[in-house]
């Protein structure tokens, strides 16, 4: 018993069961890549021997907390972390057995109460006289997977079932080599599935859009079409059309009437509840029908295609043979055959699963982009009906219908949007109790880094006498490059600090920004505005490095070159790492003019550097434009945006004297490119004494030259500037950002209010009345706060504040507070809507889903959970980066190794260690703060998707790089800084490598996968070099006696 203790608790074991899952889980990755998600399930997520690892790996987490004593004070934070592993698999278990998924559609009117799993199933169906049992039996099928054997039981009779072939996206061709049977084929299209083709074999029914067609076969209801003397004829349970698709003749036909079928034409059933339209391109063709293979492992194709199933069925001394197409999402079943005076169906793919309750679809509502055909949102409006309850709701994608259990989350919808596409669960158990574990992982992770007696305090404290060096070495890791006026070197320096050199101060600024311009919607609005808009459209902030906005607009015009040269235009990161590396975007997601334009050999002119991917994407329509094309388009908008401000397009601050129109202009007449003489010489004479106030520090002058700019708009402009307090109010409400701010004083009213709600209940105290009424006056104040936000919007824009989406939220939001206060004796209600005008507060003022600018511009639909998720992933990289740095430099020093060196090489491994530490905790929290995400968005916490499958092999990675110390054998200080800088390739993997050489959800390949870049080699070359040194010198006989062999506990 003790043997099998030391072995299953030992940390060797530990250190074997993390490779072999992150070996086993990055091979599942390519194994999806090459062939499909089915056989990388099939041989690795939903093998046993891959549940058994796991396994092991809980059996040994428990054993070591037991062997470890972790419930000790000291290392109770440790013994949280570690417990809430056993809640995630707990879950997991529950969600892999027990849980269940699947699809519901319907069509608006329609109720329904079943839906299709998820999962595919070998479907068995036996009648016999008055008995019929139906076998389900779940089962994956692929090209590596297909040998299938069944037995099932009947009245005690034994049927075996064999699969003997299996074709995946099979493809129906006829072959004329042998003239074997009477064949007509038909092509059909209706709204929910599209164009088909069917084949319809002599003496056969075949269900077209649940309309049957038989052909030389006689049927109670349907399409009867049968041959006479070498002509097809058809009869139709249903009123049709013929139309002549050459001249558009449309013939109408009633029920039950034989008439002769006129090959290409268009036939439609003309009926309310049958939608379907046909058309038979050629007569009976004689031959065989046969299936081919035609995915050619793509996945797409794979999920959209039906497979070609061949099964033997065996009962007694009979068998048959029979072919049947299956696959994902399928229901149907095969044509009956008979054994034994037992009918028989068979079938491979979904089944049905019956709800406690119905749904009915009442209508469905799609809002597409303005000008194109880009969906926007849809909203599905439901009904459930529970017995005699009935209850409406909206399902949107992000709003998702909880009941009973089962979740429903909008996935799609029908071609004609009349139909909608649910994606439902039923997993509460698995999915709560993985959140719970992804809470104490949180909650552990966090008391850790704090936690005294905890292994990081330790390090901290190890730290203490060698602060000096510490902040000597942070500083030179985080210091590459040193500040200089050299352009060529702006793209390294942060912006903070060439903000810092630029002289132009913040009350001037403010002057500046009072000044008034006239956009291009013929708004009079104060350059303070003009500025932050623009400054948010191009850098996606209000400032830019220690620059306000009114800063940069004057820096921008006095030296437009020394900016071109500054990265601060924004580069998408969706457009993936290759986008990043053509735009030469820095890590904070910049570029400069200069680094996107090229001159063109043939012209000599400038030329932006994916002006062909440009122009490609921009000539898409906007449903199929992929995130590349997307970010090379918003890329292209803010490259525009900067060169108006090169152009003097935004600095309209010069109006045009007597203009019927009202016209403003820059020195560049607007609709033209006439120059404004006097406008360019009032605006040339501003820059020079902007010069000369930064040479003299005397500011006089320039603020001289901006006044005289104020009194040319008011001689020639009077009538309709706004006035000096509209001017004042504006840059006000810009300043304070009210809207912004409100929310997190809403919540935290909301949340103290609803506590002291719960508190009265049970206690009746005068202080608990006192607080409550102190509170309610908190919240009167917020809401007069908000009001005079609302005020000032109404008075600065002319129109009442709730013309978009985002002035609607506010004054929603303002409408629940006042509704609060008036039943404000109603405790409950004021904290509610307090919390829920926070909730739409946040809404509109803290997403990218709507734009406070007071001009209406398209909104664009994001995610608050995956802005979080991807930022804290993203910081984890930067410390697991440092920390592959730290290594190599311990291994560089090693190579140089002697007694004074070895104090650096103990502070350098104990920052990689910390370093570590803090990424691995992040990347743990963000990747299951993604898996949330992915569960509120779609259904479905954790799909093994590369990207997630990725992240969790990154996480096993680095939890078996910092347990090195606790294994005997691997405990040296070289090998933990060696495997350091090992082991960011699976972090590479994870940012870049399947971003554009798997498959899945984050892929943003465009065909091939592009070539590995040759420094890639040459830093594996170099890498080698120095591992091969410095091992040389750590385990020479010279030092080995000197140097630490491992880390200390």
């Amino acid at each position: 018993m003790q043997t099998l203790k030391n072995i299953f608790f030992s940390t060797k074991i530990t250190a074997f069961l993390f490779l072999l899952l992150a070996l086993s889980m990055a091979t599942a990755t390519f194994l999806e890549k090459k062939y499909s998600t089915d056989v990388a399930k099939i041989w690795i997520y939903e093998s046993t021997w891959f549940e058994i690892v796991m396994l092991l790996i809980i059996i040994n987490l428990i054993g070591n907390i037991w062997k470890y004593k972790l419930w000790n004070k000291k290392k109770f934070p440790l013994f949280i972390f570690h417990v809430s592993f056993v809640f995630i698999f707990i879950g997991g278990i529950i969600s892999r057995y027990y849980s269940f998924e699947g699809m519901m559609s319907l069509r608006e009117g329609e109720t329904n109460g079943q839906i299709i799993s998820r999962k595919n199933y070998i479907k068995l169906k036996i009648h016999r006289g008055n008995n019929t049992m139906i076998y389900n039996d779940p089962y994956i099928l692929s090209s590596f997977h297909n040998g299938y054997k069944g037995n099932f039981f009947f009245k005690g009779n034994l049927f075996k079932i064999e699969i003997i072939n299996y074709i995946p996206c099979a493809e129906v061709i006829v072959s004329k080599d042998i003239p074997k049977q009477k064949i007509v084929k038909i092509i059909s299209t209706n709204n929910q599935k599209g164009r088909t083709e069917n084949y319809l074999i002599n003496g056969s029914i075949i269900k077209i859009n649940e309309v049957p067609f038989s052909l030389n076969k006689d049927i109670p209801f349907g399409i009867k079409i049968f041959e006479k003397e070498d002509k097809l004829y058809v009869k139709s349970s249903f009123p049709m059309k013929s139309i002549n698709m050459r001249n558009r003749k449309m013939t109408y036909l009633s029920k039950n009437t034989i008439i002769p079928i006129k090959i290409k034409n268009l036939y439609q059933i003309d009926d309310s509840e049958k939608k379907v339209q046909w058309v038979i391109p050629s007569g009976i063709i004689k031959g065989e029908l046969k299936y081919i293979g035609s995915c050619n492992n793509n996945e797409a194709n794979k999920n959209n295609s039906l497979d070609a199933i061949t099964a033997k069925i065996s009962f007694q001394n009979q068998s048959k043979i029979i072919t049947f197409l299956g696959g994902k999402n399928t229901t149907e079943m095969s044509d009956p055959i008979w054994l034994n005076h037992h009918k028989i169906f068979i079938g491979y793919g979904s089944i049905f699963f019956n709800l406690p309750f119905f749904l009915r679809l009442n209508k469905f509502e799609v809002e597409n982009y303005p000008g194109s055909e880009f969906p926007s949102f849809f909203i599905s409006h439901v009904t459930v009906i529970d017995k005699e309850k009935k209850k409406n709701y909206l399902i949107s994608m992000n709003h998702v219908l909880d009941y009973k259990g089962y979740r429903f989350f909008q996935s799609g919808y029908d071609k004609d949007e009349k139909g909608t596409h649910f994606s439902v669960n039923n997993d509460y158990l698995g999915t709560n109790l993985s959140y719970l574990g992804y809470f104490f992982i949180s909650l552990g992770m966090f008391l850790t880094l704090f936690w005294k007696g905890s292994r990081f305090s330790h390090l901290k404290k190890k730290l203490k006498y060698l602060s000096k060096i510490s902040i000597f070495i942070i500083l030179f890791l985080n210091s590459h490059f040193v500040f200089s006026h050299n352009l060529k070197k702006l793209k390294s320096v942060p912006l903070e600090e060439i903000s810092d050199n630029i002289h132009i101060p913040k009350k001037h600024g403010e002057n500046f920004g009072r000044l008034l311009v006239q956009d291009n919607k013929g708004r009079i609005k104060p350059i303070h505005t003009m500025a932050l808009e623009l400054l948010r459209k191009i850098h996606k902030k209000s400032h830019i490095g220690n620059l306000d906005a009114n800063q940069w607009f004057i820096s921008i015009h006095q030296d437009n070159i020394f900016w071109t040269k500054i990265p601060f235009i924004k580069v998408d990161k969706k457009g993936g790492y290759e986008f990043l590396i053509q735009t030469k975007a820095n890590k904070e997601g910049y570029s400069s003019m200069m680094d996107l334009y090229t001159i063109d050999p043939k012209t000599l002119k400038l030329k932006f550097i994916l002006q062909e991917d440009y122009e490609n994407s921009f000539s898409k329509n906007p449903i199929q434009r992929n995130e590349y094309d997307k970010a090379i388009i918003n890329l292209s908008e803010r490259i525009g945006v900067l060169h108006g401000i090169f152009q003097g397009k935004y600095l309209r601050i010069f109006p045009i004297p007597n203009d019927i129109n009202h016209t403003w202009s820059s020195w560049i007449r607007p609709y033209s490119n006439n120059l404004n003489m006097i406008g360019l010489s009032m605006f040339n004479n501003y820059l020079k004494s902007l010069l000369q106030a930064q040479n003299e520090k005397d500011w006089i002058i320039a603020d001289n030259e901006i006044q005289k700019i104020r009194s040319y708009q008011f001689k020639y402009a009077k009538s309709i500037l706004p006035s000096n307090q509209k001017i004042d109010i504006e840059i006000l409400s810009n300043k304070l950002n009210i809207f912004y701010r409100l929310p997190f004083f809403y919540c935290f009213i909301g949340i103290i209010i609803l506590t002291v709600s719960f508190i009265r209940i049970f206690r009746k105290k005068k202080y608990i009345s006192l607080i409550y009424n102190i509170l309610i006056l908190f919240l009167f104040i917020l809401f007069i706060v908000e009001s005079l936000g609302l005020i000032s919007r109404w008075y600065i824009s002319g129109h009442a504040p709730w013309s978009n989406g985002y002035e609607s939220s506010i004054f929603i939001s303002w409408c629940l507070v006042g509704i609060g206060l008036i039943f404000h004796k109603n405790p409950f209600v004021s904290g509610l809507t307090a919390l829920i005008a926070s909730i739409l507060l946040i809404i509109a003022a803290h997403s990218d889903t709507m734009d406070p600018e007071i001009t209406n511009l398209v909104p664009v639909l994001k995610s608050h959970w995956l802005i979080i998720h991807v930022a804290i992933i993203t910081a984890s990289y930067g410390f697991f980066l440092t920390g592959s740095f730290l290594g190599l430099i311990v291994l560089i020093l090693y190579i140089f190794y002697n007694k004074k060196i070895q104090i650096h090489i103990d502070q350098l491994t104990i920052i990689n260690e910390m370093s570590l530490t803090i990424g691995l905790f992040l990347l743990t929290i963000g990747t299951f703060l993604g898996s949330i995400w992915a569960n509120s968005s779609w259904g479905r916490y954790w799909s093994w998707d590369p990207k997630e499958t990725w992240a969790f092999i990154s996480i096993m990675v680095y939890a078996f790089v910092l347990h090195m110390r606790l294994v005997p054998g691997i405990r040296s200080v070289f090998l933990f800084n060696f495997s350091s800088i090992l082991a960011i390739s699976s972090i590479i993997m994870t940012y870049f490598g399947v971003n554009y050489y798997l498959s899945g959800l984050h892929s943003y390949a465009r065909g091939e996968p592009i070539s590995i870049p040759y420094w890639i080699y040459y830093s594996l070359l170099f890498l080698l070099i120095i591992t091969v040194l410095s091992y040389y010198s750590y385990y020479s006989n010279k030092f080995r006696d000197n140097i630490p062999k491992k880390i200390n506990n």
